[in-house]
């Protein structure tokens, strides 16, 4: 006989766990039979204590009962349009020149991010990323086309 709380064997005549203290109640003439849910469910390996011989299948729990229903809150409060106060938000954010950065990395490649939210800090970043190219190009020409007038005035 195997205990349904410890999912342990143990002896068949048994009428109380020795290993959890689990008491079992026979069934009484009239009484119905229970068969627990996903009763016919096998898990993949075997139970605690049982011989490789002949392993005991075992029952698989439940899902938890919340796991469905915060995929959804998540699924929803992804797709969800952000407020005006948000967007100005972010966009203060954007301002502080490390934190925005890392801000808008880690919004941009977040998986769990709101899609507007993701999509804002992709483009944020793209134009960072043009802008820093813009810069360095123009320091680069201003530099190349500028140096004799330096050396000119400057000997």
């Amino acid at each position: 006989m195997i205990c349904p709380k410890c999912s342990r064997e143990m002896g068949s005549d048994a009428s109380v766990c020795p290993y959890c203290g689990f008491t079992f109640q026979t069934p009484k003439q009239g009484d119905e039979t229970y068969t627990a849910p996903y009763a016919s469910t096998p898990f993949s390996s075997t139970m605690p204590g049982a011989s490789y011989s002949s392993p005991t299948p075992r029952q698989v729990p439940p899902p938890p009962p919340y796991q469905a229903s915060y995929q959804a809150f998540i699924n929803q409060t992804q797709n969800e349009p952000l407020s005006i106060g948000q967007y100005i938000g972010m966009i203060l954010l954007t301002c502080i020149p490390v934190v925005g950065l890392i801000l808008m990395i880690v919004w941009a490649a977040g998986k769990n991010t709101n899609a507007n939210r993701r999509h804002f800090a992709a483009a944020v970043l793209i134009l960072k990323a043009l802008v820093l190219i813009f810069l360095l190009g123009a320091c680069i020409v201003f530099f190349i086309y500028h140096t004799p007038l330096f050396l000119y005035f400057y000997r």
